[in-house]
This record gives C-alpha cells, sequence and structure tokens, in this order.
C-alpha cells in the first residue's frame, strides 16, 4: 500500500456558519473510500453541530483552544487533546469558548466499514 502524504497547510478553507473547514482526508485527495476528515475552525463563541444524518462513527479531537460539548443534555467542557467518539446516530454540539479559536479534526467513518 502506497503512502500519501495530505499537505493541509495548502488545502484552502472554506467558510461556513460555525467558522472554516477543509477536507483533509478523503476518495479525491488520498484515495480514502470509507473514511472522510475534516478540519475545523470555530471562534468566536460560534456553535457547530454535529449531525447524524446516516448512521455514522465519529470521532473528533481537538486539535487547539477549548470549548463546550454537549451531547444529549450533558455539557462537557474540551480542550485541545481531548476526543470525542459519537456512535452511530448520536449528534452533538461543540461551542467555541475562551479567546482563541477551536480547532479540531471530524473523522467519519460509515457503520458496517468500521
Amino acid at each position: 500500500m502506497a503512502t500519501t502524504i495530505v499537505k493541509t497547510a495548502s488545502i484552502p478553507m472554506v467558510k461556513d456558519s460555525s467558522g472554516s473547514s477543509a477536507e483533509i482526508l478523503n476518495q479525491e485527495l488520498c484515495g480514502a473510500v470509507y473514511s472522510h476528515g475534516v478540519l475545523r475552525v470555530i471562534e468566536g463563541g460560534a456553535q457547530f453541530e454535529v449531525v447524524a444524518d446516516r448512521p455514522t462513527h465519529q470521532l473528533i479531537y481537538f486539535l487547539e483552544g477549548c470549548g463546550v460539548i454537549k451531547i444529549d443534555s450533558a455539557e462537557y467542557e474540551v480542550e485541545k487533546g481531548g476526543g470525542v467518539y459519537l456512535a452511530p446516530r448520536e449528534t452533538a454540539k461543540i461551542r467555541q469558548t475562551g479567546s482563541g479559536m477551536l480547532k479540531l479534526f471530524h473523522l467519519t467513518v460509515p457503520e458496517g466499514t468500521a
């Protein structure tokens, strides 16, 4: 199996309602058939809603900053180095807190392929 290097700094970020994001893992970039990865930046108290529009395993790893993640009715403080796994059909809301940006890596894998 060949190794593909993805230079994430060269991938343009796209603005959206919660901040900005860039796909850094997909079939086009590196041949990833089942997994999909997004680098996401949330700033200024904005919120990102993690939806489960299809049954997927989701892993969210916090790369920088701090925030709050709400799963069901419980809220948890998160910071750099933390992570959360969401089982198929689970959803969450992530809100940036503090003075800096909240940067995260969001990996999804369809149920049945993990």
